[in-house]
């Protein structure tokens, strides 16, 4: 039902060889690794997106947030120490490129003296002052002197993986104990401490296992999964041994300049005669959650006490009601006070991909009078756009989505909203700190199930088939831990 572009707004890949001849030859043959949402088209962008198996194997960072201990640590530190005006930053010993050469501390200091910089920052969502700071080196210790207490906390460095620019092909090299390459059937990552044993390739063809695969990792949408179609309903719930949730979900992302959708109580009114529930059954097989804001249910600034809003037309008739749009008898549709239809215009860039998504949504409009148009990309300003969104993982924060200078946005058009700025750049400055506010979460949670800016349709779960060496057992994987896709494949 939903789409691989809807799905994974990111993962959008064409259709590549299975295996070219020369991967198929090496031995011991790679980990395949199926249908991971990654942009494995734009390899530069995937290695240092902070992904999961990205960070734990191909390209860490200084530091990271673990969520499993509810708090940031170091990853290529050995230690990090922070006074008001001081960081001393002491990295592991042994530590080396791709190329094998050692990572020295010059390296390091043009690392952190770029990563420093105020636009580096906050990928350049807003701005934050940087007092000026000096360098510091001795033996495997780097020390940044402050010329005053900075705003923010050392742990600003998690989401900036190390790295340093050449000439190869990805214009870069990380400190990762994989070493990433460019192959025909994706992304090659070749395992640097062993004979080749422990290889991956991410394949970009989410049907490139072969009977001859013999170990295996495939990640898997509802949509994806054994007796699932888009254009037909799920008549029964998927089952899976090893669910994974994912921070991707389908919206209905409203815009809030829109004659009609300017309005949180027309936005808050248009969820409520979206029967989600049945979408998740009927579309996704069950595989994934409802929730109640862009928050996924795992993360512990998902706000709890707030109750996802019911699949309930009355309460939407009667909100509509209010808000002045009423039926006429003549043709059933509503009009404003003025006489003018009630049309909403959604755009939906993969009609082809979410016949059955649009056909409930369409269904459900009409049943209440409302006239829905779906537009193709460059037909006149939409209403609202039908689509997927990657939230960030693991730190949840949503500044890319709803800050109102967010330049990296999937819509086009920006939130502005005051209030809601503070909370999001509150809640980013806690998250360079050691411990996390993530109470702070909670609040952008609350601030955004009022201000609608989405319709939230499902979170996306994964169904992982694996073949390994190694018995999986069964249960849900603990998305909380950031290394449990070391310890999937055993390491």
């Amino acid at each position: 039902m939903i789409s691989k572009a809807q799905a994974r707004i990111l993962a959008l890949l064409p259709a590549l060889a299975v295996l070219s001849s020369a991967a198929a030859a090496e031995k011991p043959a790679p980990i395949l690794v199926t249908g991971w949402p990654l942009p494995l088209n734009e390899a530069q962008k995937a290695i240092l997106s902070n992904d999961a198996i990205m960070e734990s194997l191909v390209c860490p960072s200084l530091t990271r947030l673990n969520l499993q201990n509810k708090r940031s640590e170091p990853l290529l530190l050995e230690k990090l120490e922070a006074s008001d005006k001081a960081w001393s930053l002491t990295m592991r010993p042994g530590l080396t490129w791709w190329d094998q050469s050692a990572v020295n501390m010059p390296d390091v200091e043009a690392f952190v003296r770029e990563t420093l910089q105020p636009q580096q920052l906050t990928q350049g969502r807003f701005v934050w002052a940087v007092p000026a700071f000096t360098l510091a080196s001795k033996d495997r210790t780097l020390t940044i002197q402050w010329s005053q207490k900075p705003g923010f906390g050392p742990y600003v460095l998690n989401n900036h993986p190390l790295r340093k620019k050449t000439n190869n092909a990805l214009g870069v090299q990380c400190a990762g104990n994989w070493r990433a390459e460019t192959a025909t059937a994706g992304l090659l990552l070749h395992d640097r401490s062993g004979e080749g044993r422990n290889n991956i390739l991410l394949a970009a063809d989410t049907k490139a296992r072969t009977a001859s695969s013999e170990r295996l990792l495939a990640f898997e949408f509802g949509e994806e999964m054994p007796g699932a179609d888009s254009k037909k309903p799920i008549t029964q719930n998927l089952s899976c041994e090893r669910p994974l949730d994912t921070p991707i979900m389908t919206v209905i992302a409203w815009n809030p300049q829109g004659a009609t959708t300017r309005d949180a109580k027309f936005r808050r009114a248009i969820t409520h005669l979206t029967p989600r529930g049945a979408l998740l059954r009927s579309g996704a097989g069950s595989m994934g959650d409802l929730i109640s804001g862009p928050v996924l249910r795992a993360h512990p600034g998902y706000k709890r006490n707030l109750l996802v809003p019911a699949y309930d037309p009355a309460k939407s008739d009667a909100m509509l009601n209010e808000l002045g749009y009423r039926r006429l008898e003549e043709d059933g549709f509503r009009r404003d006070p003025a006489g003018k239809l009630l049309e909403v215009k959604i755009l939906a860039r993969d009609h082809e991909g979410s016949t059955l998504l649009r056909k409930v949504l369409d269904d459900s409009f009409r049943a209440l009078g409302i006239k829905l148009r779906f537009i193709n990309e460059g037909d006149g300003t939409p209403d609202g756009l039908l689509t997927g969104i990657m939230t960030s993982w693991p730190d949840g924060d949503l500044t890319d989505l709803l800050h109102s200078k967010a330049s990296a946005r999937s819509w086009p058009w920006t939130w502005q909203d005051q209030n809601l700025d503070q909370a999001l750049e509150a809640y980013a400055l806690s998250l360079t700190q050691k411990t996390p506010d993530f109470t702070l979460l909670e609040k952008i949670h609350d601030l955004v199930y009022k201000l609608e800016p989405f319709s939230v349709l499902m979170q996306h779960r994964v169904c992982l088939e694996a073949k390994l060496s190694k018995p999986q057992a069964k249960g849900e994987i603990a998305v909380r831990n950031p290394d449990w896709f070391r310890q999937l494949i055993g390491l």
